[in-house]
């Protein structure tokens, strides 16, 4: 009998769940899932931006997700973080914007957005690239709207 009890008490549910560390993103069921990513995107802290940016990077992979994500305000929050500090958060905001124009709504609301400044921005002062590129790409922005 005492061994049966033992055994139940191993199995029963516990009151007192241990917390998780401030720094874990879980992803949300269903809708809420977009919204939450977003909301992370402006996180203060940079591990949970990092995480955040990571998983924009692959719900913007999938033409399904990808109309949640815009829906959903992602891209307005990704043009933000090319002025992160963190190389990391950089280079995968940019990394999205691939994805994000695989489609014809998403190609659009880059442009809306006006992301290709932000992305032509990030080249580097050493790339052959010049300031008439820049501006040529500009105003091709412009004039697709």
């Amino acid at each position: 009998m005492k061994s049966n009890q033992r055994h139940i008490i191993l199995h029963e549910a516990r009151d007192n769940v241990r917390p998780q560390a401030p720094t874990t993103v879980t992803r949300a069921f269903g809708e809420f899932a977009f919204s939450k990513i977003v909301r992370l995107l402006s996180d203060p802290n940079l591990v949970i931006r990092r995480k955040a940016v990571t998983a924009a990077v692959e719900m913007l992979s999938t033409a399904e997700s990808r109309v949640h994500c815009l829906e959903a305000g992602m891209a307005d929050e990704l043009v933000k973080l090319f002025d992160d500090e963190d190389d990391f958060v950089r280079e995968h905001a940019a990394l999205t914007f691939m994805h994000t124009a695989g489609s014809e709504a998403g190609c659009q609301r880059l442009i809306k957005i006006r992301a290709l400044r932000g992305l032509v921005n990030m080249i580097p002062l050493s790339s052959p690239f010049d300031d008439a590129g820049v501006e040529v790409c500009c105003e091709e922005e412009v004039w697709h709207r």
